[in-house]
């Protein structure tokens, strides 16, 4: 090996060595380094003997041959094929796992499973499908305490009968279990927790029982003064207050939660008499507006249908002509007001109609119930006007039983 003179620049191409300013310092350092050490021992002599200057030397030179030739290779450098680079790019995953099986329904549940074209229809048919379990249970529930209770032939037991004949009220407590993916859609399970519904209904039936120990001030006061507005609404009626409770109880009982709603005689006396003032109730029905004959007899017939489902009559009068005579029970004044207009298209004749019912107790003044169907709430259609109101007529029927019976059920007659 040629080592270049001290201070000569390296031949070209041929890098630096470092080792030499390493051995360099080596030796300045080793001498100051021992002089130290003696110093931190104690005073050091002025003059090393032989053998103390053969050692120092000695591990100089060790020194300097360890710093030429290390005792370990370094580590290789690593090819660029081998450097770490940023992690590797992953798929996207889903934003759920998709199951293949539903989950099992709870223990103690109502469920039941149905299929849709999509998850929010599928879970729709399920919730369904529990409810109408009930409903089929509760209206088997039903036709059991009418065989117990009597024939259904007085106004309360016909008034329990419709109210128990009621379908599951609820929906909301119906949870979904699980929704799977198959051939042309989904499959969801829904369930109703017993206990949780249990719970819902018995907080209810506790307010029921609570509003009728405190209803009788209220209705003998009504009936004193023949006070429609209060006789006519559901909500002050002890008769429908004991359907409800009736309905819930069953519920419960489909539910394996049994209970005792039966009322004491008090409360059946109270509803007896609620009853009976309202049977001498006398609504008076006044019709105004612009309408054909056949639109406004079609009109008049479907609120009399309303009505009579709720156990009232009417009769139709001139505000103008005397009074028919005293009634010794509440009297309601009905006004009814029907709008109608006509349109032609494409040489089929067009009818729309609206109507607004107004219920106003007659004795007092005080407003009973009202329904709006303004401006417009059915139409149809024919070659003629005749047709076309045949048409408005099983419109009109069809809607009704969809818009306007959730209010006419705040009202009674029974």
């Amino acid at each position: 090996m040629n080592t270049p003179k001290p201070g000569s620049p390296p031949p070209a191409g041929q890098p630096r060595p470092l080792f030499t300013l390493s051995r360099a310092l080596s030796r300045v350092l080793a001498p100051a380094l021992a002089a130290a050490l003696l110093a931190a021992c104690g005073a050091a002599p002025d003059t090393l003997d032989r053998r103390s200057a053969d050692d120092l030397r000695a591990r100089t030179d060790r020194a300097d041959r360890e710093i030429d030739q290390p005792t370990s290779a370094p580590p290789p450098a690593r090819r660029p094929a081998e450097m770490p680079g940023p992690p590797p790019v992953r798929r996207a995953e889903a934003a759920f796992t998709e199951e293949t099986a539903l989950p099992p329904p709870p223990g103690d549940a109502v469920w039941g499973d149905a299929f849709g074209s999509t998850q929010h229809e599928a879970v729709r048919n399920a919730q369904r499908v529990v409810s109408e379990q009930i409903s089929a249970r509760l209206e088997s529930e039903t036709r059991s305490f009418e065989a117990q209770y009597g024939d259904g032939r007085n106004e309360s037991e016909a008034s329990i009968r419709i109210k128990t004949t009621s379908a599951f009220d609820h929906a909301e407590l119906i949870e979904t279990v699980g929704v799977v993916r198959g051939e042309g859609g989904f499959t969801a399970r829904a369930a109703l927790d017993k206990r949780k519904a249990a719970a819902v209904y018995a907080d209810e039936l506790a307010a029921d029982r609570r509003t009728l120990d405190t209803l009788a001030p209220t209705i003998d006061r009504a009936i004193a003064m023949r006070d429609a507005a209060v006789l006519m609404q559901t909500r002050f009626s002890p008769v429908h207050i004991l359907a409800e409770m009736q309905r819930k109880a069953g519920i419960l009982r489909v539910l394996d939660r049994p209970v005792d709603v039966r009322p004491d005689p008090e409360t059946l006396d109270l509803a007896r008499r609620a009853t009976a003032a309202r049977s001498d109730m006398v609504i008076r029905l006044a019709v105004k507006g612009r309408a054909s004959p056949a639109l406004r007899k079609a009109v008049v017939g479907e609120v009399g249908r309303l009505l009579a489902a709720r156990g009232c009559g009417f009769v139709e009068w001139d505000p103008t002509v005397p009074s028919m005579g005293p009634a010794s029970g509440p009297i309601v004044d009905a006004h009814l007001t029907i709008n109608s207009r006509d349109h032609q298209e494409v040489g089929v004749l067009w009818r729309y109609v609206g109507f607004d019912l107004e219920l106003v107790d007659a004795l007092h003044g005080k407003p009973v119930f009202q329904f709006s169907g303004m401006p417009e709430i059915a139409h149809g259609g024919g070659p003629n006007w005749a047709m076309a109101d045949q048409a408005v007529a099983r419109r009109l029927g069809q809607i009704l039983d969809r818009k306007a019976a959730p209010a006419f059920d705040g009202i009674t007659c029974r």
